[in-house]
């Protein structure tokens, strides 16, 4: 989705002309995805009204073809002005390398764990062995078949040689991915950027204050059961304090958090599940509401966008230094947790003041500022003169 929405400012903001390949990237629909987004086979996407002649190819395709989508590839990187490679993880090797080796001007635009941890489709396989016993033939031979579709190896050293530049989202994955680049000359921290219509801020209040929350994924790397656990041991002193929890409650783990909301009475009387909420009404019905984001992710979160969503819509945030968020939430800016259990982190939350105060004040003040200079549109800007080959201040 970032992506896509990046790709929209530099055609709009930038003068790009992008020719674009793309596929779903099988989560669910919470909302109106983008044409770039929603391609069901390889497709080509044209903007109208471009002014310049600049053409950007993001990485490409999910499912088909390898030969072809190859070949496809292969042509356009080669005639592209700039080629922009996008986390290729679900996407064989047999279709991408030999297009960015063709590319006149290949960019990596990194956002997570590749190239370090490739390929991320893995995933499905591995999932599969380890589920062998409760899972299906059918299941097994599928996810066997994805797998023989996108290569059993990793991209070797020689694969990336030709990827002279990258961008990545934050220092953390700039350090972690970076080495895998064995010819890498010029490397920007270029964070993810919001669409600030969709995330207009809202001024704190007492009442607000007293409303705690978590939005996300509710799988048990995201941290969902220490965020209950640490507003259940807060709320406890605090009879006025309720939790707002927006996410879809569906998966195997959103059961497991039912159950222990269900059996823990501070919990059940003061918890609200509002399920999955569509990206373009989180202000309105989540964020706008919480006067604190827990953010409790237990996995090294490569850039946290959930928090720069909540710092812009005027939501004091309190994350654990996992990943790239500590590059977002400083003292000065939220509440730093550690990454340890309740006992640690629990006596922080609940020694919170019952009200805002003028540390609070100034820090959401530093938090709004923070988060206005990462927007969609300066995104685009960066990535456009990093593209071209200017440097970034």
């Amino acid at each position: 989705m970032v992506a896509s929405e990046c790709m929209d400012a530099l055609e709009r903001d930038c003068g790009w002309q992008i020719r674009c390949h793309c596929a779903t990237t099988g989560r669910p629909n919470l909302g109106p995805y983008p044409p770039r987004v929603t391609a069901g086979r390889l497709t080509g996407y044209f903007p109208r009204g471009w002014t310049h002649h600049h053409a950007l190819l993001p990485a490409a395709r999910h499912l088909t073809d390898n030969a072809r989508a190859a070949e496809t590839l292969q042509r356009e990187a080669a005639a592209a002005d700039v080629t922009l490679l996008f986390n290729p993880r679900r996407l064989s090797t047999l279709q991408w390398v030999p297009a960015i080796a063709a590319a006149r001007n290949p960019v990596a635009w990194i956002s997570d764990y590749w190239p370090a941890e490739y390929p991320d489709c893995d995933k499905l396989w591995q999932a599969a062995v380890a589920n062998r016993f409760s899972l299906s033939p059918l299941i097994m031979l599928g996810a066997a078949r994805v797998r023989r579709f996108y290569g059993m190896r990793k991209p070797a050293p020689a694969d990336l040689a030709c990827i002279r530049r990258a961008a990545f989202v934050s220092d953390f994955v700039l350090k972690k991915n970076a080495p895998a680049l064995p010819r890498l000359e010029e490397a920007a921290v270029i964070p993810n950027g919001i669409d600030p219509t969709l995330f207009p801020f809202a001024p704190m209040s007492a009442d607000r204050w007293r409303t705690w929350g978590f939005c996300g994924r509710i799988q048990p790397e995201k941290g969902i059961a220490q965020a209950l656990d640490m507003f259940a041991r807060a709320a406890a002193g605090q009879r006025d304090l309720r939790f707002l929890l927006a996410g879809d409650m569906r998966t195997a783990h959103g059961c497991e958090i039912q159950r222990k909301i269900a059996a823990n009475p501070v919990l059940a009387s003061r918890v609200e599940l509002l399920g999955a909420v569509p990206r373009n009404q989180l202000a309105s019905r989540f964020y706008h509401r919480v006067g604190m984001l827990l953010f409790t992710s237990q996995w090294d979160e490569p850039f946290a966008l959930t928090v720069v969503e909540a710092m812009a819509c005027g939501a004091y945030v309190a994350a654990t230094d996992t990943g790239g968020t500590a590059e977002i939430v400083t003292p000065r800016t939220g509440l730093l947790l550690p990454r340890t259990p309740i006992e640690t982190t629990g006596p922080l939350l609940a020694a919170l003041p019952t009200a805002p105060t003028r540390l609070i004040e100034e820090q959401l003040a530093a938090a709004r500022a923070a988060a206005s200079g990462k927007t969609i549109r300066q995104m685009a800007e960066k990535l456009a003169a990093f593209a071209k080959g200017g440097k970034l201040k």
